[in-house]
């Protein structure tokens, strides 16, 4: 359960921060 919400807001933090990221970038 731990390990789940974990990855999930893992993966959440990389996309919200991997957006803007490229979007400044392009």
């Amino acid at each position: 359960m731990v390990k789940r919400s974990f990855l999930k807001r893992a993966s959440a933090t990389a996309a919200t921060a991997s957006a803007p990221a490229s979007s400044t970038a392009s």
